[in-house]
């Protein structure tokens, strides 16, 4: 330590700030850097303090810590900062010869002119009153700016850790979420994925497929028997399996339509909501039912291509004008599974979804139905209706036999072709249904109308629609209903496990 060390008012940097009444985290500063040959700032004080202060503390004005600049003039004299204004020390060492601030002592003379520092190179002038560039005002006590003047280059001579390691984990963060983003997009298009031209939106291949053979929840006896063939022969290989991922661009989505179970409110989401373009049988009313050439017909409550495909000769009639190959229709809604087949070839494939209803529900809200249209119905109790009225119908529908007697076996045909061949709704559960439907085929809700429009639809209108009370279980009439559709029934029940395995 030089001479005069001992005189400095200032502790080691341990327990620096026990006595201070400044939080020096709050002070901002440069970084100061040691000297070349590892002589501290400190011993440059040291030197200042030794020949200023013994004398004249009196004399003192300041510290002042200021940013090192560029040579400049005072009143004509260059000032050269080389060692950014620090000079030589006594031993002729540098005292800060890299450093980032500027440190002297100003001293006043009383005649009010310039003065020098009295141990600086006699170039070194400062102009009196000149305002000091110091981050420090000039309230805060000597002694308090040389304290912090001995911990300055330990806690700012290098960058701080915990900056460098938040840059860090941003700058990896936003790496990662980029690479995903362009690794999912890639995938997405190679494997044909996305919302664009009806292609499904799936991650798995056998997200959507049926297993119940292997993981039914309510026992295997509900599947049908391993090896158990389609109906019909070849009629249904037009339809695309419900596993056979991803849609290809010329499949069209087919509903079939079981009448009381949300069919015609499903054409109105999708036609007048969704805006999709669908063949009912409103296309072929009036004078478009013997069209020569398809079209499409603009109507209030959506887009029809002017086809009839509710009747087995409005279907022969659709074939012939190439309804599926023209691609017009995006949904075709329809109460016939075998006889639309003929609509579609290997290349323009079917794409089979529907909503189920509980069977004894479904025939109770028929009958209320009918009742406002047809005075026939009008003049028959419930009871009869269910007499007159066919039995087992999506079975029957299903398997192929329309009349006769029907068993076990036109059952498990019925199933299976549920499970190999449908996207599974149910009118007890609207709102995930129309969720899986959006996501199976892409369809996306374009706007809040038509969000708004959909809920209306399906849930504010619908208690309103053909309105009549329950049938309790513990009815004669309810037992008779069960007895008439044991088989829809059975089926209805396997649909509703293949909802929960799909």
């Amino acid at each position: 330590m030089r001479q005069g060390d001992a005189s400095l008012p200032y502790p080691s940097s341990n327990g620096i700030f026990e006595n201070l009444d400044i939080d020096p985290d709050s002070v901002s500063f440069h970084p100061l850097q040691q000297t070349i040959n590892g002589a501290a700032i400190t011993d440059m004080i040291s030197h200042h303090s030794t020949n200023q202060t013994k004398d004249s503390p009196e004399r003192i004005r300041d510290y002042v810590y200021h940013a090192s600049s560029p040579p400049r003039e005072f009143d004509g004299i260059e000032t050269n900062n080389d060692n950014y204004g620090f000079g030589q020390d006594q031993d002729g060492i540098s005292s800060a010869g890299n450093g980032y601030f500027n440190v002297s002592l100003d001293v006043d003379d009383d005649d009010g002119e310039l003065v020098k520092d009295r141990d600086d190179d006699e170039n070194s002038i400062k102009r009196r009153n000149k305002p000091s560039s110091s981050v420090f005002s000039n309230m805060i006590p000597l002694n308090i700016r040389l304290q912090l003047a001995e911990i300055i280059p330990e806690r700012f001579s290098s960058p701080d850790k915990s900056t460098i390691s938040a840059i860090t984990v941003v700058a990896s963060f936003v790496f990662i979420l980029f690479s995903s983003s362009l690794i999912s997009k890639t995938i997405s298009r190679l494997a044909g994925l996305g919302p664009e031209g009806n292609i499904a939106i799936a991650s798995q291949k056998l997200f959507f497929a049926s297993n119940s053979r292997k993981v039914s929840p309510q026992g295997r006896f509900l599947a049908p028997p391993i090896g158990t063939q389609l109906p019909g022969g070849n009629t249904l290989k037009q339809f695309a399996d419900v596993d056979e991922l991803p849609l290809q661009l010329l499949d069209t989505a087919i509903f079939w339509h079981v009448p009381r179970s949300a069919g015609t409110s499903t054409k109105g989401v999708f036609a007048k909501c969704l805006q999709k373009v669908v063949a009912t049988e409103v296309g072929g009313l009036d004078e478009h039912r013997l069209d020569e050439r398809i079209d499409t017909l603009k109507k209030p409550n959506g887009i029809f291509v002017n086809v009839d495909t509710y009747t087995i000769d409005g279907v022969n009639h659709a074939k012939s004008l190439g309804l599926a190959q023209s691609k017009m229709a995006e949904i075709v809604f329809t109460p016939f599974v075998h006889e639309s087949a003929v609509l579609f070839d290997e290349h323009h494939r079917g794409r089979l979804f529907t909503i189920l209803r509980d069977p004894i529900d479904r025939v109770v809200s028929l009958y209320y139905f009918l009742r406002i249209y047809d005075s026939r119905v009008q003049s028959q109790s419930l009871e009869e209706f269910v007499m007159t009225t066919g039995e087992n119908w999506m079975t029957r529908t299903l398997s192929q036999q329309m009349t006769g007697p029907i068993d076990e076996t036109h059952l498990n045909y019925a199933k299976e072709v549920l499970r190999r061949k449908f996207l599974i709704g149910l009118l007890d559960d609207k709102t995930e249904s129309f969720r899986r439907f959006e996501q199976y085929f892409g369809w996306n809700i374009p706007s809040p109308f038509a969000h708004n429009c959909k809920n209306n639809i399906l849930y504010f209108d619908w208690h309103v629609k053909n309105p009549h009370p329950p049938l309790e279980e513990n009815d004669p009439v309810w037992h008779r209903v069960f007895n008439m559709n044991t088989w829809d029934i059975h089926l209805y029940e396997y649909a509703v496990q293949l909802f929960e395995e799909q």
